[in-house]
């Protein structure tokens, strides 16, 4: 046992970093620095979820940042179940809901989402226009409850 050698890890949490020291014998023998929100913080660059358009751009690219899912990123995790949550609470219309399905999900063109759903594709893009704004809403009252910047 005496010929063991004894990590002792310490953590210490200073904001948005995490510093990580392993000392051996009282001895320091390394640092590393860990940002353990940084994806975190280059999606809400990428994605500004309070306005339609950044809504709409999450949209676009659902599926690639569920393929980062299933790669660990737990960031991209958290942001499929708050879009789906939002999705929820924007309680959207039945007519908002398939067109953000059709458009976004089986990535139809909006033309083809009109002839299924027998509309117009300006009523088509209405229909995405009003869906994205509501769950845009939904982000705005979320940050002013938390008084955060998540999405902004």
């Amino acid at each position: 046992m005496a010929n063991k050698r004894l990590y002792k890890t310490c953590l210490i949490e200073n904001s948005d970093r995490q510093r990580v020291f392993k000392i051996r014998r009282g001895w320091l023998i390394g640092a590393v620095k860990v940002d353990i929100h940084e994806k975190e913080r280059k999606y809400n660059e990428k994605y500004t979820l309070t306005t339609a358009k950044g809504v709409k751009k999450l949209l676009q690219d659902h599926h690639h940042i569920a393929e980062r899912r299933y790669k660990g990123d737990m960031a991209a995790s958290d942001m499929l179940m708050d879009l789906q949550t939002a999705v929820q609470l924007a309680m959207l219309t039945r007519r908002q809901a398939e067109a953000l399905r059709l458009v976004y999900v089986y990535q139809m063109k909006q033309k083809e989402a009109a002839v299924k759903m027998d509309v117009t594709q300006q009523a088509v893009e209405q229909f995405i226009n009003g869906a994205c704004n509501r769950i845009a809403g939904v982000y705005k009252k979320w940050n002013e409850i938390d008084g955060s910047e998540v999405g902004k």
